[in-house]
């Protein structure tokens, strides 16, 4: 869990533990998930927890934003690893 005024790590992945209306952006409640972009500052009443790694039921896609699609199985038709505008993590 980061530390009170402390500044949210840029481009880390967040599960949202406690926030005030819209704190980390706007619409995210508890147990939302988002990517910091560095500006982010936890306080008594938003606070956060990194995520480090998905849970068993889950994958793990490694790549940059916009980067490029390596050793998949497969690759759905239509999808371009270089036009990805945003993403939304579900539990």
């Amino acid at each position: 869990m980061r530390g009170l005024n402390e500044i949210l790590i840029v481009n880390r992945l967040y599960k949202i533990t406690a926030t005030e209306l819209d704190h980390f952006g706007v619409g995210l409640v508890v147990d939302d998930y988002f990517t910091s972009d560095g500006t982010e500052i936890c306080d008594s009443n938003n606070k956060v927890r990194q995520v480090t790694d998905p849970p068993s039921a889950a994958v793990h896609i490694i790549s940059s934003l916009n980067g490029t699609v390596r050793n998949w199985a497969s690759i759905e038709s239509g999808f371009n690893p270089n036009n990805i505008a945003s993403w939304v993590i579900k539990e």
